[in-house]
């Protein structure tokens, strides 16, 4: 788990950084949404604004030009100067944090955090299985919530302009909590297990050691500074009908998808007890939804043994 941990920031700082290199690129040459909203604020000086106006007269005239606008170096920082203020103004004044921001996010975190493990696991170790964590979606709920709280928190300690201890202190609590209750209740409810650190020095619990507790903190400090702003940013709010509608059928498919795991993995906890089905729902998934069914789908995952440690 904690090589998981670690993996997400390392890939997390990569992307983040890919996508600051890209949109300084597009700005160098006069592209980019964010570049094109600070133009039309009026963010960006009287030179750059002409700069933009004469590129974009030649393309819709269709005039060749002797040589491509590109800003120089003075101008491209103001121009990253400004996208930056202008993002910052945006989320402080016009950003919610509410239900439709929290399912996409939810999303992006649970795809993105499958991805990122699927790809580490092969990457050290040569290991590509399935990962996922619901029975139906390519989801694993336990980033899509991580990255849900780490929001929230981050988001209200922005508020509040709460120091980078703060954000840290507060992201190893919530991360350590999160990894507890989640190994706890997989345990506790159907005999299962996805981690363990039992047998590691820094072992606090079976499900909790100061080694991930320091990924967790590492995580909650790039997502506070790093990756949060910006995906916010980009998510917005809501200006549509259609939007409102999209997100809140995603919601209720995730919310089937959660519950319907939970069933399956409890209608197994009963068969392995030699418990036969009760209801017509029972029946369904003792047929669709077979422990060879479950092997195959959750491949990460023992049930009814003890996993060793994994780092």
């Amino acid at each position: 788990m904690i090589q998981v941990l670690v993996s997400i920031v390392v890939l997390s700082l990569l992307v983040r950084g890919g996508g600051y290199l890209l949109r300084k690129f597009k700005a160098r040459h006069l592209h980019g949404t964010n570049f094109h909203r600070a133009v039309e604020t009026g963010r960006v000086s009287a030179d750059v604004r002409e700069l933009t106006s004469a590129a974009r007269h030649d393309a819709e005239e269709k005039l060749p030009t002797r040589r491509k606008s590109r800003l120089s170096n003075e101008q491209l920082v103001a121009v990253m100067q400004a996208e930056y203020e202008m993002r910052e103004d945006y989320l402080d004044h016009k950003m919610k944090l509410k239900f439709y921001q929290g399912t996409i996010i939810f999303v992006i975190g649970s795809v993105g955090g499958l991805v990122m493990e699927t790809v580490w696991m092969y990457v050290t170790v040569g290991l590509l299985q399935s990962r996922v964590g619901t029975v139906w979606g390519p989801f694993s709920p336990l980033y899509g919530f991580g990255a849900v709280f780490f929001t929230i928190i981050c988001w209200n300690l922005r508020r509040k302009r709460a120091p980078w201890w703060a954000v840290l202190l507060l992201s190893m609590g919530v991360g350590g909590v999160l990894e507890q209750f989640t190994g706890w209740a997989m345990e506790s409810l159907f005999d299962a297990q996805s981690w363990t650190y039992f047998g590691l020095p820094d072992a606090i619990t079976q499900w909790v050691s100061w080694r991930s507790l320091a990924a967790w903190g590492a995580i909650g400090m790039i997502w506070r500074y790093v990756v949060m702003p910006e995906v916010l940013y980009r998510i917005g709010v809501p200006t549509t009908r259609r939007q409102i509608i999209v997100v809140g059928v995603l919601a209720v498919w995730l919310t089937c998808d959660l519950l319907m795991t939970m069933a399956v993995f409890s209608r197994k906890t009963y068969r392995d007890m030699g418990v036969t089905p009760q209801t017509p729902l029972q029946v369904w998934i003792d047929q669709h939804y077979t422990d060879d069914w479950i092997e195959g789908r959750f491949q990460n995952l023992v049930v009814g043994r003890q996993l060793g440690p994994n780092l």
